[in-house]
């Protein structure tokens, strides 16, 4: 299985409705099936594919606030002669997140995102965080 990574946008927190909104995520991993001899290709490093044509995670957000059908765009791919796969699919992601105000406007905020795969256990997908 490909290694995995991912790296996240946040878009916006919601005070009053307590969420947190995510436009963008960044997905990378190797797949040694993709890998070329540049030299073999007139040099040829980078080339962009049709997402519906390659392997791609089945990552979802566990702690959603909306379904699970919603969220990604099918997008291109760049996939690199080394066989790396840069994914980077406009994402509409919603989750729950408990918001406490006391200190406002000097207050942090921390909400947890739980992102997994849908089919693959952690033996056959490594999920890592950038």
């Amino acid at each position: 299985m490909p290694k995995w990574e991912n790296t996240l946008l946040l878009c916006a927190l919601s005070y009053k409705n307590h969420f947190i909104h995510l436009s963008l995520l960044f997905q990378e991993w190797n797949d040694e099936r993709l890998r070329w001899d540049p030299a073999e290709y007139n040099n040829l490093r980078i080339v962009r594919i049709p997402c519906e044509k390659l392997w791609l995670p089945d990552i979802v957000l566990y702690n959603s606030a909306d379904d699970y059908t919603s969220g990604y765009m099918q997008i291109k791919a760049m996939v690199h002669s080394t066989g790396n796969v840069f994914w980077s699919p406009p994402a509409k992601l919603r989750s729950a997140c408990k918001i406490d105000i006391t200190y406002f406007p000097f207050d942090d905020q921390s909400c947890m995102m739980k992102f997994g795969s849908w089919a693959y256990d952690g033996w056959q997908l490594n999920i890592t965080k950038r």
